[in-house]
């Protein structure tokens, strides 16, 4: 049985004032994917309304939100269109609840869900778990759009321990492939899927895939799937010192209640500090401890025993040396290592994910010491295959010239459909497109046209 001390039961949180209004003051729009761990961020909704409005985000808040928040610094922050502030939407913190209570009442919807709000006794108040900038798989963009699904943002990119798509375990980007510039959640231009820098769509057919992601990211992956999904369809939700009870029941499981032996074994400091509550764990610290265990943190949010024949001792050694690589290593050799591999010659270059993969150092100790170089990395790779798309494109340019203008003197349109029957390879059609246009705007040109 479930025990629900230190859970808290929510009925409706705001069923009240979402149904006395008779309509809503603006657009009354459902969130994408609710009471699944894809469903909508906060800060998604909100530029989705706005799109739906025909009207730029920061006008609708300044002329339909900000008077109903409390707080006059945010109803500053917002007439000055500051964004230092943005990254609190989608989280759990005092921000996100005048965000959300203002935006309940404009549409008359209950859209907690769609923040960490109900997790906040799960999650450290002294540290935001929503990232700094807006972070999104291309694949899904990309997918999505071909589809004609709707395009928004899910809750679960924003996490900041979340480093790869839930669905196709790719890498979450947060550079615009065009611009090559960040984003805040919000911005003066922005829209879902595009850049609010340039505007440009940030969706992508391909990348580069990780697909053998270790057991420490798939097991984030796992957890917070989870986790967003218990957080919107229970009725209990943690209170503020709930996690160091599971770190109580967690002690009394595996060292009998003996706090030193348990943070021996571990390598884990201040388990005593979280016993006995003078300080609360942090979710990461959480997170490790349910690695350790291999059991979810939604089953130790239900008090589910842990089976020590299943302890996962591996990943406490990884741990110690994933700490060790952080502050016992030396940067000339990071990257002197990287350098070696971009001046090597290996044709197609290395991309990230094979250098992280081969290398001796974690992906962060790569990042800390030498970033500019991995991105050099980064840039090497995608400049190879760019050369390579053009030198294919101008081979099917050559090759269909003949075609276009053979058509053109029997009185054909050369469509991409009847260029591709003529033509003795197999082309994409996105391809085959770009040749038949660029040949026929040369065309044009020829003719004075």
């Amino acid at each position: 049985m479930c025990n629900n001390v230190g859970l808290k039961r929510v009925e409706g949180n705001n069923a009240s004032k979402t149904t006395s209004m008779e309509r809503s003051r603006l657009y009354n729009i459902m969130p994408e994917g609710l009471d699944t761990y894809q469903v909508e961020s906060l800060h998604s909704y909100l530029l989705r309304l706005a799109e739906k409005h025909v009207v730029p985000v920061w006008i609708l808040l300044e002329k339909e939100v900000a008077y109903l928040f409390s707080k006059e610094f945010l109803k500053e922050y917002i007439k000055k269109r500051q964004t230092n502030h943005v990254h609190y939407i989608n989280s759990c913190t005092e921000i996100t609840e005048e965000y959300l209570n203002a935006l309940e009442i404009v549409t008359t919807r209950e859209l907690s869900k769609l923040t960490l709000l109900n997790g906040r006794g799960l999650f450290s108040i002294k540290r935001n778990m929503i990232r700094k900038n807006r972070a999104w798989c291309p694949l899904c963009f990309e997918s999505w759009k071909e589809e004609g699904k709707e395009i928004y943002e899910p809750l679960i990119w924003s996490i900041e321990l979340m480093k790869y798509c839930p669905d196709h375990f790719v890498p979450l980007e947060e550079k615009c492939y065009s611009c090559g510039k960040k984003n805040k959640f919000i911005s003066s231009s922005q829209q879902v899927g595009h850049c609010g820098k340039c505007g440009n769509w940030l969706g992508k057919e391909n990348v580069e895939e990780y697909k053998e992601l270790d057991e420490w990211d798939l097991w984030c992956i796992s957890n917070f799937k989870q986790i967003l999904e218990f957080l919107q369809q229970s009725n209990n939700i943690p209170l503020r010192h709930f996690p160091n009870q599971i770190v109580k029941m967690l002690v009394n499981q595996y060292t009998d209640g003996n706090v030193s032996e348990f943070s021996r074994i571990l390598n884990v400091s201040m388990i005593s500090e979280y016993v006995m509550d003078r300080s609360n764990i942090t979710f990461e610290k959480l997170l490790n401890l349910s690695f350790y265990f291999q059991t979810s943190i939604v089953d130790l949010i239900h008090f589910k025993p842990i089976d020590k024949s299943n302890i996962n001792l591996s990943a406490i050694d990884n741990l110690e040396n994933r700490q060790h690589s952080y502050y016992n290593v030396s940067p000339e050799e990071v990257r002197k290592e990287l350098q070696t591999i971009l001046d090597s010659e290996q044709i197609p270059p290395l991309s990230m994910a094979q250098v992280i993969k081969l290398s001796k150092y974690s992906t962060y100790v790569l990042y800390k010491h030498a970033k500019d170089l991995c991105e050099e990395i980064t840039s090497k790779r995608k400049a190879h295959f760019l050369r390579q798309k053009e030198i294919k494109l101008n081979q099917i340019k050559y090759d269909v010239i003949p075609i276009v203008e053979k058509l053109l003197e029997e009185g054909i349109y050369p469509s991409e459909a009847i260029v591709e029957q003529r033509i003795p390879y197999t082309v994409f059609k996105k391809e085959l497109k770009i040749v038949i246009d660029e040949i026929m705007e040369e065309l044009l040109k020829k003719n004075n046209f």
